[in-house]
């Protein structure tokens, strides 16, 4: 069935568009539990001493053909901050990101004493306008860090462009772009450090927690770091020399997140039948506006949908 946004609503008197109960959704299931078992059962729960972060990190690094991958205690928060403070950048400095984004995309740039520039959005495809961004870069302009907005791939093309121009890092924040491809390449291969979330509301969930990957050994060297106070664990040192928090993940998240990874291509691919069956329903209709998908983002992968809707 096909609805006007100019008729009743269903509060108001109008015919209900959903007749039937939603079914629940189930997302954790055996697999989970049998991972969790074998953390129980090995009584660590400690990620340094433990196996299940570790073979998150391991595979989830493959999938993205990078030669690292740090796991955390939250995505959108603990692991775009860690992507930022890996870089030193000093206080004071500019990073330019979305003007539609997550508090967890702006966290660690304050907490890093660092300045958050707004770039604004393309209105067709809410992603960072590379216009804006190039207006916005001053001298004290350090990175951008490109939030793909509900799935689908920002610009790349052009953003890697002004990051070579200018000689600074793009980072990917892609807690909401598992699975997304721009150019027919995974988001977050192309930069340096790239950040993932697997919060309760994510493509796939650990209740919270997080990863960034990068094939740099330096920047991975400071992020195992500031993610555990700054302790040399590897060299068995405890001298702290920076400021660093404790975004430890856990071995009972990493146990459930590296269930949910073997199952990402299904949950993506759902997301994204999901997706394109409600634009279809949509499309014809007066008064909304799709959100676009320009010729290079061939995979959207709807963490969320977006739409525009006018009262003309």
């Amino acid at each position: 069935m096909r609805f006007d946004i100019t008729q009743k609503l269903a509060i108001d008197g109008g015919e209900r568009a959903i007749r039937t109960p939603i079914p629940p959704r189930k997302r954790h299931g055996e697999l989970e539990k049998l991972y969790l078992n074998e953390v129980i059962d090995s009584d660590t729960l400690f990620f340094y001493l433990g196996s299940k972060v570790r073979e998150l990190e391991r595979r989830f690094a493959a999938l993205y053909g990078k030669t690292h991958c740090v796991a955390c205690s939250s995505g959108g928060t603990a692991a775009v901050h860690m992507a930022i403070a890996c870089f030193e950048f000093p206080p004071g400095s500019e990073v330019i990101t979305s003007a539609i984004t997550d508090m967890g995309s702006l966290t660690g740039i304050l907490y890093q004493g660092l300045v958050p520039v707004f770039a604004d959005v393309e209105p067709d495809t809410l992603n960072m306008d590379p216009l804006a961004i190039r207006a916005a870069i001053t001298s004290r302009t350090k990175a951008i860090l490109v939030v793909h907005h509900a799935g689908l791939a920002a610009n790349l093309e052009i953003i890697f462009e002004i990051g070579r121009e200018h000689g600074i890092p793009v980072i990917e924040d892609c807690a909401q772009a598992y699975g997304c491809e721009y150019e027919r390449e995974l988001v977050g291969r192309r930069s340096p450090v790239s950040s993932f979330s697997l919060n309760h509301f994510k493509h796939i969930t650990a209740g919270s927690g997080g990863m960034i990957i990068t094939s740099d050994d330096r920047l991975r060297y400071i992020a195992s770091l500031f993610l555990d106070k700054c302790y040399q664990r590897e060299e068995r040192i405890r001298d702290p020399f920076f400021l660093a928090p404790n975004y430890q993940m856990t071995e009972m998240q990493g146990a459930v997140a590296l269930a949910q990874l073997e199952r990402l291509a299904e949950f993506t691919t759902r997301r994204q039948e999901l997706g394109s069956r409600l634009s279809r329903q949509l499309e014809d209709i007066q008064g909304i506006t799709l959100q676009h998908i320009p010729p290079g983002s061939k995979l959207h992968i709807s963490f969320f949908y977006s739409s525009s809707i006018w009262n003309g």
